[in-house]
């Protein structure tokens, strides 16, 4: 094994490196060495810190930035359920505003109806003759004008028998009728539906003409004259064997 020397800096001098003359130098250098060892251990843990505080950093700032996040979700759902609800509402007053126009609607109707079937009423005049009654009514029109004079007919003598119905009378009580035509050529339409409607054994009389009706619209016009008791429904002033005169104008 070849021995340890040194060489001298300054001399050049080579010296022989006893165990004496190594002691100390090995021990600076471990010292040395360890020192180093110690700063590179406090380097190394600072930056383990460091890591540590910056990954605990990054945690923050993601717990924070998740609950950023959730409070603008929170936000907006909140705001988008506001704004839903607010359509709903709008859409729920837009149907019920629709459905009490409709409503509105109806009851008008129902108003103009009444109204009209009062006016009838109001054309109806009631006189106690004795125990019995006698019963004017004016004369009556088609509400529904655009049907034809067998309809307007049919329509006409509705209203005429609900009036009667009003005050205890019916159809068959009817005693006289007046019978006004827009147009004479509509006569054998609308004597057929006055012959379906005679109760028979009570046929009244009548008279039919031709007139010039206050609307162009309507095609014929009725008034009625009817008597009864209402205790017994007795008829008054009723020939239920006289004949059936055919002539437009004429009594039946």
């Amino acid at each position: 094994m070849t021995d340890l020397t040194i060489t001298c800096p300054n001399c050049r001098t080579v010296i022989p490196l006893t165990e004496s003359l190594a002691a100390p130098l090995i021990a600076a250098t471990r010292q040395q060495y360890e020192k180093q060892l110690r700063e590179k251990d406090e380097v190394v843990a600072k930056r383990e810190l460091s890591v540590r505080e910056r990954e605990r950093q990054l945690v923050d700032a993601k717990r924070t930035l998740d609950d950023q996040v959730a409070d603008q979700v929170a936000d907006q759902l909140k705001t988008e359920r506001a704004r839903v609800a607010d359509e709903e509402g709008r859409r729920a007053r837009l149907a019920l505003s629709a459905e009490l126009d409709g409503k509105a609607r109806e009851l008008s109707e129902l108003n103009a109806v009444l109204k009209v079937r009062d006016e009838k009423l109001a054309e109806m005049t009631v006189v106690d003759v004795g125990t019995g009654k006698l019963v004017f009514i004016a004369g009556q029109v088609a509400e529904n004008t655009s049907l034809d004079i067998g309809r307007q007919t049919r329509e006409v003598l509705g209203f005429i028998e609900r009036l009667l119905q009003r005050v205890g009378a019916r159809r068959k009580h009817i005693v006289s009728a007046r019978v006004y035509l827009a147009s004479v050529g509509d006569y054998a339409q609308m004597n057929a539906v006055w012959d379906d409607g005679v109760v028979p054994g009570h046929t009244p009389a009548r008279v039919t003409v031709g007139a010039k009706l206050i609307n162009s619209a309507y095609k014929v016009e009725i008034e009625a004259t009817a008597a009864f008791t209402p205790e017994t429904g007795h008829d008054h002033a009723h020939d239920d064997n006289c004949e059936k005169p055919h002539a437009s104008g004429d009594l039946r």
